[in-house]
């Protein structure tokens, strides 16, 4: 039940990827449960927040794709949802210790 709830999650979170509004209220919404059960549920399955869930789905896609294409940096910051090329970088360089183009090699 927790493994399809989390599945289930990231699927809807996928869907919804490039949107950079989405967020935990949509995600919450489209999982039928409140916002404050969501931030529960996640951070007794996966230990994160809500919203670090949300990044790491983003960023995991983002390695994908700065992996398997060879689209540029501001692209695949719009593909994932981030509002800017200059926040994904950020973003991107806490979670995985390296900038985009330094990862790609």
């Amino acid at each position: 039940e927790d493994a399809a709830f989390i599945l289930k999650a990231v699927r809807t979170m996928e869907k919804n990827i490039s949107n950079e509004t989405y967020g935990v209220e949509q995600l919450a919404d489209d999982l039928c449960m409140s916002r404050s059960n969501l931030y529960i549920k996640i951070n007794k399955l996966t230990g994160e927040s809500a919203l670090q869930f949300i990044h790491k789905i983003r960023l995991e896609k983002a390695c994908q794709l700065l992996r398997d294409t060879d689209k540029s940096i501001a692209e695949i910051a719009t593909e994932t949802g981030f509002s800017s090329s200059a926040y994904f970088c950020t973003c991107f360089k806490r979670e995985k210790g390296k900038t985009p183009n330094a990862w790609r090699q």
